[in-house]
């Protein structure tokens, strides 16, 4: 048994089957089984129904017949007897024969009319007890009542009931029965189609739902039509696609910190080699400069190479100090200070190569202190590496524009330049270390260091392309609330 039940748990895990399928299959299941019960009932009732009150009625008749012709024997009136026996055959159309014996068992009067009798209606048998006999000819089931006249004293009255129609009243019904459960199962196997389809349809569309969903993505809009146990399904779905998305979302933030992490420990071990390997010979080539310098014995040619070579040597300085700076992330000791006053300083730093490209320089700031916490230097750092890039992109006689907006939480400071713009593809790379458009001119690592700086700060940096032409350089730094110091 129990191998057998494994084998049919298998077939239905194996074979798909829906649930309109089994609501259909446990529908015509139950009409079977009830319509089966409800016609064996009927009929059974009926048939025992039937059989029963034709036997009072075969008693009470043959007990009236007995009766009424116990005289007529006696006297041997035989033509009465016969006309008693036609009467009561032709009245009820239940009673197929009626025959009468006398004392010695021999037949007095009969309702065959001149037919012959059947064997077995002639037979010896007249024991006080109902027999059934099939006429095959007539297809009838005939049940035969003998009653003794004064314990036979007189003689033995026989009546021939027909069962046959007791028997086709109770196919009739069965058939009424059949007729009405067919078309009872009509409406039922409509009613369970769609009754079926009110709790198929929201699971398939869930189903569809979870097939398209896409971490980070949309959350699939199902219409669920009533608020049920697949409501409650569908909001948990929901619910849970939702935790996922925001997993995502907080999984791929971890991963750009791990690799950030990790890009900052590499560099950071190159950043100390080369500080270590090449400060350490910059500084001795500093100070032979500074000395040939000094010298009276040199021409002004020979003058003008030192300038070259001191030059140089702060420019390896920088790259330097550039690679210490990507490796460390800056610490913020935060002080209050004031934007604008952060503006004129960086002003001040780019004053004279703004002068010297003849480019048209306006700035807009609020007549009112616009205060945050953070590092005066690396604001204006900040400021000076966005006004270089835009000074290098605008070239000759263009124009840069600086505005700072205030908003509820935060200032916008907005630095627009004439240039050419950028490229969705340098976009995507501008604030990635030694990403750079100037060739051998820069190292790359201005604007990393100022998105550094920016995020310690709290704030958010970026660079698009101006709608009007150029490139726009956005930063946004929230408002701090204490005294300037």
């Amino acid at each position: 048994m129990r191998p057998l039940t494994h084998w049919f748990r298998k077939q239905l895990h194996r074979n798909f089957i829906s649930i309109r399928t089994k609501f259909l299959l446990c529908l015509f299941i139950g009409i079977a089984l009830f319509g089966g019960i409800q016609v064996w009932l009927s009929y059974y009732y009926i048939t025992s129904t039937a059989k029963s009150d034709l036997s009072k009625k075969a008693s009470f008749v043959v007990r009236l017949i007995g009766d009424q012709v116990t005289d007529l024997i006696l006297v041997k009136d035989i033509v009465s007897i016969n006309t008693l026996i036609s009467h009561y055959h032709n009245e009820d159309p239940d009673i197929l024969y009626i025959i009468i014996y006398d004392r010695d068992k021999q037949i007095i009067g009969h309702s065959f009319e001149g037919g012959p009798i059947p064997d077995f209606v002639a037979s010896s048998d007249f024991s006080n007890s109902a027999r059934l006999y099939q006429d095959k000819k007539r297809g009838l089931r005939i049940k035969q009542y003998t009653m003794p006249l004064s314990h036979g004293m007189i003689g033995f009255v026989r009546v021939g009931l027909d069962e046959t129609a007791t028997l086709n009243k109770g196919k009739r019904i069965v058939s009424i029965i059949a007729v009405f459960l067919l078309f009872l199962s009509v409406p039922a196997t409509l009613i369970t189609i769609a009754f079926s389809y009110l709790i198929t349809n929201p699971i398939r569309q869930i189903l569809n739902g979870l097939k398209t969903f896409m971490p980070g993505g949309p959350l699939p809009r199902l219409r669920i039509p009533f608020n049920d146990e697949i409501m409650s399904l569908h909001n948990g779905i929901i619910d849970m696609m939702r935790r996922i998305s925001i997993m995502t979302e907080e999984s791929k933030k971890t991963q750009l910190k791990i690799i950030e992490t990790e890009k900052h420990a590499s560099v950071g071990i190159l950043a100390s080699g080369i500080a270590h390997e090449i400060n350490n010979p910059i500084a001795g080539i500093e100070i032979c400069a500074y000395r040939l310098e000094r010298s009276k014995n040199l021409l002004d040619k020979d003058h003008e190479y030192v300038q070259l070579i001191l030059e140089a040597a702060r420019h390896i300085q920088s790259i330097v100090k550039n690679l210490l700076n990507y490796a460390r992330r800056p610490d913020i000791k935060e002080t209050s200070l004031d934007l604008r006053s952060a503006i004129a300083v960086a002003e001040k730093l780019v004053q004279f190569r703004l002068k010297r490209n003849n480019i048209v320089y306006n700035v807009e700031t609020p007549d009112f202190p616009c205060v945050i916490s953070g590092i005066k230097a690396q604001i204006i750092q900040v400021l000076v590496n966005g006004l270089l890039n835009a000074i290098d992109a605008v070239g000759q006689n263009g124009a840069i524009d600086l505005t700072l907006s205030t908003q509820d939480r935060s200032y916008t400071l907005k630095l627009k330049d004439s240039g050419p713009g950028l490229s969705p593809e340098v976009k995507s790379k501008i604030f990635d270390p030694f990403f750079t458009t100037k060739g051998t001119r820069g190292t790359g690592l201005g604007l990393y260091v100022s998105y550094n700086i920016i995020q310690a700060h709290n704030g958010r940096i970026d660079l698009n392309q101006d709608p009007h032409g150029g490139a726009s350089l956005e930063i946004t730094l929230p408002k701090g609330d204490g005294m300037i110091l």
